[in-house]
C-alpha cells in the first residue's frame, strides 16, 4: 500500500487541526482508502518523514507574525506542497512568514466549518481526488437521449468532467474501447434507468443475455467497483 504524508501545522489554530483531521480521515474512507495509509505530521514530527513517500502540507494561521517553520520552509525547498490558509486573504501576508508570501492561500470560509476544501486540495495533492470529478452517464439512446444531454450540458457547465457517448467520442475512434477506457476511469456513473435500459445493445453485449433483469442490473453495479453509482429513474 501507499502510504502519503501530511503536515497539519498551526499558528493560533490549533483546535482547528483536529477539524481538519477528521474531516481528511472521513473524506479517505469515502474514496475506500484504510485511513492508515495517510500519517500526519507536525511541526515537532515533520523531521522523521519519509522522503520518498508522497507528502503535502497546510499551515493554519489565525496570529500575526508567525515565526519561520523549519519543517515548512524544508518541505518548500524539496518543491512539496504547501497551503497556507488565513482568516481574511485581505491580510494575507500579516498571518504567515515570509517563505509563504509568494504561495496561493486559502481562507478558512465562514461556510466551511469542517474545512472541506482545505481537506479536498489537500488530498489533491496527494492525487487521491481530481480537481475535477470525473462523470459517466450511462443511457438508453431510444429511451432517455434527451435527458442525457441536458444533464450533459448542466454539469459540464458546472465544472465537472462528462462523458456522454454521442459527444464524447470523437469521429473514427473505437466506440466500444473508448466507452470502456473511461468507464473504468470514472468517479461516479450517473445511470439512466428506464423501461429499456437492460436491453441496451452494449449492456447485453458486455453482461450477456439473461432472464432476470434485476440479476443483470446487479451484475452491471458490480462491473463498476467502487465507483461511485447515482441511479435516475427516468
Amino acid at each position: 500500500m501507499t502510504s502519503y504524508q501530511i503536515l497539519l501545522s498551526a499558528n493560533g489554530a490549533e483546535k482547528r487541526i483536529d477539524v481538519l483531521r477528521d474531516t481528511i480521515q472521513t473524506k479517505l474512507k469515502e474514496l475506500g482508502i484504510d485511513v492508515s495509509a495517510v500519517t500526519f505530521f507536525d511541526d515537532g514530527s515533520i523531521s522523521s518523514r519519509d522522503h520518498k513517500a508522497p507528502t503535502v502540507g497546510a499551515f493554519l494561521s489565525l496570529t500575526k507574525n508567525p515565526p519561520a517553520r523549519t519543517g515548512i520552509i524544508e518541505l518548500l525547498q524539496d518543491g512539496l506542497m504547501i497551503v497556507p490558509v488565513v482568516d481574511n486573504l485581505a491580510n494575507f501576508n500579516d498571518f504567515v512568514f515570509d517563505e509563504l508570501r509568494g504561495i496561493n492561500g486559502m481562507d478558512f470560509g465562514a461556510n466551511d466549518p469542517n474545512m472541506e476544501r482545505i481537506a479536498s486540495v489537500l488530498l489533491e495533492g496527494l492525487n487521491l481526488i481530481r480537481r475535477s470529478r470525473r462523470l459517466f452517464i450511462s443511457y438508453k439512446r431510444s429511451d432517455t437521449q434527451a435527458v442525457a444531454i441536458q444533464l450533459y450540458e448542466a454539469l459540464d457547465q458546472n465544472g465537472f468532467d462528462v462523458f456522454l457517448d454521442t459527444l464524447s467520442i470523437r469521429p473514427g475512434e473505437a466506440f466500444q474501447e473508448v466507452l470502456w477506457h473511461r468507464l473504468a476511469d470514472t468517479d461516479v456513473i450517473v445511470l439512466l434507468d428506464s423501461p429499456g435500459f437492460l436491453s441496451s445493445r452494449w449492456t447485453t453485449k458486455e453482461l450477456g443475455e439473461r432472464q432476470d433483469s434485476q440479476e443483470r442490473l446487479r451484475d452491471f453495479l458490480r462491473c463498476l467497483g467502487r465507483r461511485g453509482v447515482l441511479i435516475v429513474t427516468t
